[in-house]
């Protein structure tokens, strides 16, 4: 039976700063304890607080302890909005907390009180490299405190898996988490009281009860990726057929004319063959090769090879690593998805397109999406630079109330107008132009691009104006550390993909806050308002100085939404200057109008998908079956 959320104990009838106030004055207090004092309190109020959970002078007292052991670790105490903001996630609610604030910090607050009733406490992050990151750092706190931490990789056994979630505290994935349970439920089989999963192996689960989750960068994970399902896949199908039917329908593709064989919709991502465009695929169909299929089959395949060439564009939506294989890129992060694949035969399409080897099109063995595994914990609570503008959506998905907490110290962040150019080109030309500028202040410049297509343009732009720059995207995303450590550095320009604005930090010399800090160049509007505002909130963070601007243009991706033919209707109407620049006034509410539709259409399909699986998890239910496992296809 999936659980259903509930929120813990609401808190005390007091102010948040109050709360603040009081916990540090409790663990200024302890500042004389030893460390083996302070552990041996630490262990004597967990055991209160599982006699007594719901008790807010012994949870005062925990997070007190844990102030104390921040001090004694890292040489500093946490700040006020820290420990409120803390104190509002163990209360099982959802914190915006702007970038810089120190969110690590204000983790392992509720963390650790929850990793004190001895029944797990997951924290899922962005993606492993933080979750080994944080997990290494705030190790030695949680120890000082008598609590175990551990750290689920995708490369570990299933006994080291099993070890780390055992532990009071376990980073990872969301991903990773769900793949997990995912894998628990083959080993239990389609039958609750199953103890041999039809695969052959009869191990106990490495999961134990989904008790509280805390999710970091909570927009990105509970609503960006809730829209793609986890998959483990089964045994593949004979892939010599569906080799021969990809290899096909590519080279069938190749001979249809847009309008008159296919419309596309951008909208939908989607092709749908006109009737022309079927009397053409039939024609072709008499060949050898196609006479194997059903011409049903025939007009499916083409319109995925369709979309593949057509929609799906290398080094925006995918790649091909060295090993010739095809991984796909997160939209939202710009991080590969390692592991993942496209269902329905788009993966094969687009490998086909590529001419690559076609890999097996392979069964689903078991699913769960990120909405169901994290509804099935029993408390849950995140944190976010960019909550407010979705509180409606996460209270109505996850029952998770949100809640803003205050800067430590006044925002400094400068907002520059933006900019709208004709197109990629003239744009490309005034990011080098105020690149320039600002190298020439001693400022370094963020540049923020939604793609490694769009990132290389930019590249190629200030490589032509003489421009020393480091490159960071989904191809390079193992050396993201080693290139964001140096982005604050005087003049150092970095250009990078979505993933700068997840989880990593840019710290600022001191002449560069001097110079007026960090500028951060947004070359697009993302489909999501909530990726923009992590982009430009690396500018200005914990109180440093630092600027942003948009600099847009009519050959934007986000506008191809619109369809071809509006985008050269647009480029009619518009009377660029010299420099192929437009009045801005004019044309940002275009942008801004887009991305809303975007934005209420996304919402609208996480919508759908959640009322359509609870259907089917009320239906698996009721006939005691798991709802996660591919034979209740309902």
């Amino acid at each position: 039976m999936t659980a259903v959320y509930q929120p813990i104990a609401r808190l005390l009838p007091l102010s948040a700063r109050a709360v603040g106030t009081i916990v540090l004055r409790r663990s200024r207090e302890l500042a004389d304890c030893s460390d083996t004092e302070l552990g041996d309190l630490a262990r004597s109020v967990r055991w209160q607080l599982r006699e007594r959970p719901g008790s807010s002078s012994l949870r005062i007292e925990t997070f007190a302890v844990v102030a104390s052991a921040i001090r004694r670790v890292f040489g500093f105490e946490p700040y006020g909005v820290q420990i409120r903001g803390g104190w509002q996630m163990s209360s099982g609610r959802l914190v915006e907390m702007q970038t810089g604030e120190g969110k690590t910090i204000t983790a392992l607050l509720p963390a650790a009180f929850h990793g004190s009733f001895g029944r797990g406490c997951h924290v899922a992050t962005a993606n492993d490299y933080l979750a080994e990151r944080d997990a290494d750092e705030m190790g030695p706190v949680f120890r000082m405190l008598g609590l175990s931490v551990g750290c689920v990789r995708e490369d570990m056994s299933d006994d080291d898996r099993r070890t780390a979630y055992h532990c009071d505290v376990t980073y990872g994935t969301g991903k990773e988490m769900g793949f997990d349970f995912l894998r628990d439920c083959l080993k239990r089989g389609p039958q609750s009281g199953d103890a041999i999963a039809p695969i052959g192996v009869n191990e106990l689960p490495v999961q134990r009860e989904h008790y509280f989750a805390l999710v970091d960068e909570a927009d990105s994970v509970l609503l960006d990726e809730a829209r793609t399902p986890l998959v483990i896949a089964g045994p593949p199908d004979d892939n010599r057929t569906e080799e021969t039917l990809r290899h096909w329908a590519d080279s069938t593709c190749r001979n249809l004319e847009p309008q008159r064989d296919f419309v596309i919709e951008a909208k939908k991502r989607s092709v749908e063959l006109t009737d022309a465009g079927c009397r053409r695929v039939t024609l072709t169909a008499r060949s050898a090769s196609a006479r194997l299929f059903p011409v049903e089959q025939l007009f499916s395949a083409v319109e995925t090879a369709l979309v593949a060439r057509h929609v799906f564009v290398r080094d925006r939506d995918y790649i091909v690593n060295e090993q010739g294989e095809v991984e796909i890129i997160d939209l939202s992060t710009g991080r590969r998805r390692v592991g993942s694949r496209w269902q329905e035969g788009l993966h094969q399409a687009v490998e086909a397109k590529e001419k690559l080897v076609i890999s097996a099109d392979s069964t689903t063995s078991a699913r769960v999406t990120i909405q169901s595994y994290f509804r099935r914990y029993r408390h849950l609570a995140g944190m976010t630079g960019t909550a407010m503008s979705a509180k409606l959506e996460f209270q109505k998905t996850y029952r998770l109330r949100t809640c803003s907490i205050p800067t430590h110290r006044p925002s400094r962040r400068v907002a520059r107008p933006t900019r709208v150019f004709i197109d990629a080109a003239a744009k490309c030309r005034a990011i080098a132009d105020e690149t320039q500028t600002m190298i020439e202040s001693g400022r370094p410049v963020l540049i923020g691009t939604p793609s490694v297509e769009a990132s290389e343009l930019v590249a190629a732009a200030l490589s032509e104006a003489g421009i020393v720059f480091s490159l960071l995207h989904a191809r390079r995303d193992d050396v993201e550390a080693e290139i964001v450590a140096a982005a604050g550095q005087a003049s150092r320009v970095t250009v990078a993909t979505n993933m700068a604005g997840r989880g990593t930090d840019i710290r600022l010399e001191d002449s560069v806050k001097s110079a007026g800090g960090l500028h951060v160049i947004a070359t697009e509007r993302h489909a999501s308002g909530r990726v923009d505002r992590q982009l430009v909130g690396r500018a200005g963070r914990q109180g440093d100085p630092g600027t942003f601007r948009f600099v847009l243009s009519l050959d934007d991706e986000l506008l191809h939404r619109l369809g071809s033919a509006r985008i050269a209707q647009l480029k009619r109407m518009a009377r660029p200057d010299a420099h192929g620049e437009l009045r801005a006034d004019r044309w940002e509410k275009l942008f801004l109008r887009t991305q809303a539709r975007i934005e209420r259409r996304d919402r609208k399909q996480r919508a759908m998908l959640l009322k359509s699986e609870t259907k089917s998890l009320a239906a698996c239910e009721r006939m005691g079956i798991d709802p996660n496992l591919e034979w209740c296809d309902l």
